[in-house]
């Protein structure tokens, strides 16, 4: 799951977790984008996401996203691609290349509580790129809460 923090163009942060296929936590990363629009965000995460799992030598993924506009652009639902990102998509679709699968998925920003913090944190930080290969305390909790089912609303 990857998500971004982003209002307009403002300083905008990442963040994703991965996951193996029974929820548990492999790693997770962030890092502050600078002034960025939220779409550009996005898809920022979105190719960190498909970075950190090449580098990780990862086979097959499932990349959740709250951006419907971003996983409608990789999946080519949308014919118009916002010029300041036709390059990050290709990089986007040039990296899945190197998996034997690569499913793109909408997903509702209370789905995932951790990716959200991250981005938050990020985006207010602006730290350089950070990847953890164990979670702090803080997203400890939150993928507790997050594997048990709980939701949090907006």
């Amino acid at each position: 799951m990857v998500q971004t923090k982003a209002i307009q163009v403002c300083l905008a942060g990442i963040g994703g977790i991965c996951r193996d296929h029974n929820k548990r936590f492999i790693c997770c990363f962030s890092a502050g984008v600078g002034r960025n629009h939220a779409i550009t965000a996005e898809v920022l995460a979105i190719r960190q996401a498909l970075i950190t799992a090449r580098s990780m030598n990862f086979y097959n993924l499932v990349i959740e996203s709250d951006n419907l506009t971003a996983i409608n652009l990789l999946w080519g639902k949308t014919q118009s691609k916002p010029w300041r990102i036709s390059n990050l998509l290709a990089d986007c679709l040039q990296l899945a290349r190197f998996f034997n699968e690569v499913s793109f998925q909408h997903n509702f920003r209370e789905a995932n509580a951790v990716a959200d913090l991250l981005a938050s944190d990020a985006a207010t930080s602006q730290s350089p790129l950070m990847l953890r290969l164990s979670p702090s305390t803080c997203l400890s909790c939150h993928l507790y809460d997050n594997c048990t089912g709980s939701v949090f609303l907006r």
